[in-house]
């Protein structure tokens, strides 16, 4: 991962938590888990950033924060965590320990995909899930991707054929981002947008008129998904259970 300053990784975490894009990616999440995790349950969140999407799903101090950015894992501990600094390509963590294992945004960054869902498999107890979120569709692929330090994007076949090479097997694989994905198109093969090299996580800037639209396009995304999924969408969402005989 790259390294900042401590001036560009403030500025990096508070541009996440005012950015829409996150928060309409943290209604989504909300819509498909909240209050449906048991007290109970261990969950680990793999590249957990500052927590603010898993955290607060899963209840107070039942989240194993697993990042390598040191800013990152403080605000996360702040917000009920529990911080790991590790590798998510080898978590320092016990085989067939965790009941939900979250990666939002993380596997594009890896370089050998299936690799990496092998070791998060790993510490998955049998019958665990795995919830998987990565950018989609390779027409959109953009100078941003590069930016961010994206390997690939996904579809349901690839991301499906990963996960289910490693033992896992798919209850869910669906679309999201399905209202802004034609924009995000001609945003990027228009090359409107290139991203930020100073700050790489920030979003395009748009007026509070078109936050508000948004908003309300990531709230019927998010009651739609609950029962049905998109054709189409930037995002792709996974859900994965770990068979019983998986190693």
């Amino acid at each position: 991962m790259k390294h900042w300053s401590h001036l560009q990784a403030e500025r990096i975490l508070n541009d996440q938590i005012q950015s829409w894009w996150f928060r309409g990616k943290r209604t989504i999440f909300d819509g498909l888990f909240r209050g449906k995790i048991p007290p109970t349950a261990l969950v680990l969140d793999v590249g957990a950033g500052q927590g603010l999407f898993v955290n607060h799903l899963a209840g107070p101090r039942r989240v194993i924060a697993v990042d390598e950015w040191w800013d990152c894992l403080e605000r996360n501990r702040q917000r009920g965590g529990l911080p790991v600094r590790g590798d998510a390509t080898r978590l320092p963590v016990r085989s067939d320990c965790f009941d939900y294992l979250f990666a939002l945004d993380v596997l594009e960054h890896l370089p050998d995909d299936d690799a990496v869902v092998k070791e998060w498999a790993r510490v998955l107890k049998p019958g665990g899930l795995m919830v998987i979120n990565v950018p989609a569709l390779d027409c959109l692929w953009s100078p941003h991707d590069v930016q961010m330090g994206h390997y690939r994007r996904y579809n349901r076949r690839k991301l499906a054929r990963v996960l289910e090479s490693n033992g896992l097997r798919c209850e869910r694989l669906a679309y999201s981002n399905f209202f802004l994905t034609p924009v995000a198109w001609l945003i990027f093969n228009l090359k409107l947008y290139r991203g930020s090299e100073s700050n790489p996580e920030a979003h395009i800037p748009v007026p509070k008129p078109v936050q508000w639209i948004i908003t309300l396009c990531y709230q019927i995304e998010a009651a739609w998904l609950k029962r049905f999924s998109f054709p189409f969408g930037g995002s792709l969402i996974a859900i994965a259970r770990k068979g019983h005989g998986s190693r």
